[in-house]
Order: C-alpha cells, then sequence, then structure tokens
C-alpha cells in the first residue's frame, strides 16, 4: 500500500534556511535604504529573504525621512525641538545595525511596527 507523498515545505518566509546570496542581497535592500530596496526589487523580485528586508528597509527609510521633516518644521517653530534630531539619527542608526546585523545573520527579523505595515506592501 502506497503513503502519499510528503507535504511540502513551508513557505521561505515562515523562517527556514538561507542561502548566503539571498543573505547578501538582504543587507544589500537594508543597508541602502530607499535604493537598496528599488535594487532588490528591480533585480531580485523571486529572493522572499531579499525582499523581506527590502520591504522593512524602504518603510524604515520613509519613516525616518517623514519624522525628519516635522521634527525640522516643528524647529522652525520652537527651537528646542532642533534636538530631537539628534535623538531620532541615534535611534536610527541603533535601528539600521541591528538590521543589517539580523539580515546578514540570515535572521527573518520583523522590527515590531515597521513589519506590519512592510507586510501589507504588494510588490
Amino acid at each position: 500500500m502506497a503513503y502519499p507523498p510528503p507535504p511540502p515545505p513551508p513557505p521561505a518566509e515562515e523562517g527556514g534556511p538561507v542561502s548566503d546570496e539571498s543573505k547578501t542581497w538582504a543587507l544589500i535592500g537594508w543597508a541602502l535604504g530607499i535604493v537598496g530596496a528599488i535594487i532588490v526589487f528591480a533585480t531580485r523580485k523571486e529572493d522572499k529573504y531579499a525582499v523581506f528586508w527590502a520591504k522593512q528597509s524602504l518603510i524604515f527609510s520613509i519613516g525616518i525621512i517623514a519624522l525628519d521633516i516635522i521634527i525640522w518644521i516643528l524647529a522652525f517653530i520652537f527651537w528646542p525641538f532642533y534636538l530631537l534630531t539628534y535623538l531620532v539619527a541615534l535611534g536610527a542608526l541603533a535601528v539600521w545595525i541591528i538590521g543589517i546585523l539580523k539580515a546578514y545573520g540570515g535572521e527573518w527579523y520583523k522590527f515590531p511596527v515597521i513589519y506590519d505595515i512592510a507586510k501589507s506592501l504588494k510588490i
């Protein structure tokens, strides 16, 4: 009596091993911000790991730019808001470094707010 074939492996987005090439493209997608995300979207659409990181990079970069614009507008109204730019830059640098380490480490790390927005992107 024959048994049915085993079920297919889970989709890559649920985790699993990641190739070195995917790690490199994920690093490019994350570390280069909007430009890196566009490069990954244009060249590696089938690489789920690289696209996973590129989507998060796109949302993170746009969010930081928007936050900087808001702070600069507030700084023109009340100059001490200018000091917030340093805090935002320090926080962004920390998140950026964490992203670099996680992307090249092969982890499917989901940044709390960033991932929730990024997963809704239809790219």
